[in-house]
């Protein structure tokens, strides 16, 4: 695909990153989102892949994916809307790009990627589906934005942020005021044909696995009125710190930007394009869909989730390109007159920001983190060893780590627990994936990958973009 096209150009099923002549003409997903032309029944892994008979998550239907996201599909899916809402976003482009080669740090290179090239790529490709109410109320993001024009803003960037909202909402150890619950892994079961009872020919109806809020959902059966719903709803954000989440702790969404809280009377309201409060009326419309929605997740596709994400071909393309540019600026870094380094490697670990994202479940952020990888560089054989990035120009660990080598991090990381299930399935991932050894740390993979490290098992051709000299940068 061309360079700042339309995102919604990209869930076509396009091939990505092959030759112009093995891409098909514009092949569109099925009615059940399943990719049609080259990349047609690729699979997602279900538990029992690589051998492990018991993956620590999984969905109801078994599928490596997020507890939350139901899909029952078993082949690689995207969907060209969110929640049916076609996002206007455009791929991000050679000036994203010129802009991660103008950081000169692990830090702010590291957030210029997450926010301006990759977070909202995954789910304005991927897409999200089957954005409904146990009952059936349909929650449309399109409709929304017909009755309220001048909310057209905060309805682009919810759509684009669900994932992240589903996933901390469900996963965060601090909403226990509406957990929202979901059906375990084995609960829902694909129709077996061969089978002699009913019940398993039939299979579980993908209506009734799906993931509820069960005090929300009682308190709003209970409503009779559009100002007894809002009152509910906006309760239910506010006790579960879905406005703190939004407003103060979702960095690169840029949905803070329609959230404000109101000083006299501490209540949290919605702002139109232009930085405006909503008129009443729709600041009560979004405030309920937006409730409904956070506590009902839809069916994302694979590629709108970090644990099936690698199923899907583009996953491969995007995330390589990031790294092209990480190695490139870390090859380029040397001293220069003053003696000082052109790159600072130091690992923006551990602050207020990243106690959050353990709180919310996301437990791989520290840098002595202990990650499901090893023996990568086939350190069995030799490999990988006797290289220290401390060593060589633009030095890692001079920042974070102190005296004698010891982290100072490490007490730190030792009292941020994120929720128990997620501790739960850390440990069990590690020692599944390596047989009762320890992974690899975010501090040994950043010195492994070093492009100056003599062992490294690859190295890239070139570091020109050339498309991006034609457009003129």
């Amino acid at each position: 695909l061309p360079a700042d096209a339309p995102a919604a150009e990209a869930s076509l099923g396009v091939g990505v990153g092959v030759g112009a002549d093995e891409v098909e003409a514009s092949p569109m997903p099925t009615a059940d989102h399943e990719l049609t032309g080259r990349w047609q029944g690729l699979p997602v892994a279900n538990q029992g892949a690589l051998g492990f008979d018991k993956w620590p998550e999984a969905n109801a239907w078994g599928r490596l994916t997020e507890s939350w996201n139901t899909d029952s599909a078993k082949v690689v899916s995207r969907a060209q809307t969110l929640c049916d809402y076609e996002t206007k976003a455009k791929l991000p482009g050679c000036s994203a790009l010129q802009g991660a080669l103008l950081m000169n740090s692990t830090t702010s290179f590291r957030r210029h990627i997450e926010f301006e090239l990759h977070a909202e790529i995954h789910p304005a490709i991927g897409g999200a589906w089957r954005c409904s109410m146990p009952g059936g109320e349909s929650l449309s993001l399109t409709q929304l934005e017909s009755d309220y024009p001048l909310a057209a803003g905060l309805v682009e960037n919810l759509a684009l942020n669900l994932n992240l909202f589903w996933r901390g909402m469900f996963n965060s150890s601090l909403n226990t005021a509406y957990p929202i619950l979901c059906p375990r892994d084995g609960q829902c079961m694909d129709a077996d044909p061969t089978s002699l009872d009913p019940e398993l020919q039939a299979g579980t109806s993908p209506e009734d696995c799906i993931c509820t809020c069960p005090r929300l959902d009682a308190k709003l059966a209970n409503t009779t009125t559009t100002d007894e719903e809002y009152d509910v709803v906006y309760h239910a954000l506010d006790e579960s710190m879905f406005f703190i989440l939004a407003a103060y702790k979702s960095q690169g969404t840029r949905i803070s930007n329609y959230l404000e809280e109101d000083a006299a009377s501490g209540r949290w309201y919605w702002l139109d394009n232009s930085g405006a409060p909503l008129d009443e009326d729709a600041n009560k419309a979004v405030t309920i869909l937006i409730g409904k929605l956070i506590f009902h997740p839809g069916h994302v596709a694979p590629f709108n989730g970090p644990l099936p994400g690698p199923n899907d071909p583009i996953f491969w393309p995007m995330h390589a390109n990031s790294e092209h540019v990480w190695h490139y600026k870390r090859a380029l870094a040397t001293q220069n007159e003053w003696g000082s380094d052109l790159w600072d490697e130091s690992w923006d670990v551990l602050d207020e920001d990243d106690d959050w994202y353990q709180r919310m479940g996301c437990w791989g952020y520290p840098y002595d983190a202990k990650l499901p990888f090893t023996s990568l560089f086939g350190e069995g054989d030799g490999m990988g060893e006797g290289f220290d990035a401390a060593s060589e120009p633009g030095q890692a660990r001079r920042l974070a780590e102190g005296e004698g080598g010891q982290s100072l991090l490490k007490g730190a990381v030792e009292e941020l627990s994120a929720k128990k299930h997620h501790d739960r399935i850390r440990d069990e991932l590690i020692e599944l994936a390596a047989g009762g050894r320890s992974g690899y740390t975010n501090r040994e993979l950043h010195q492994k990958f070093h492009p100056w490290n003599p062992t490294l098992p690859f190295m890239y051709e070139t570091f020109s973009w050339e498309h991006c000299g034609e457009m003129g940068g």
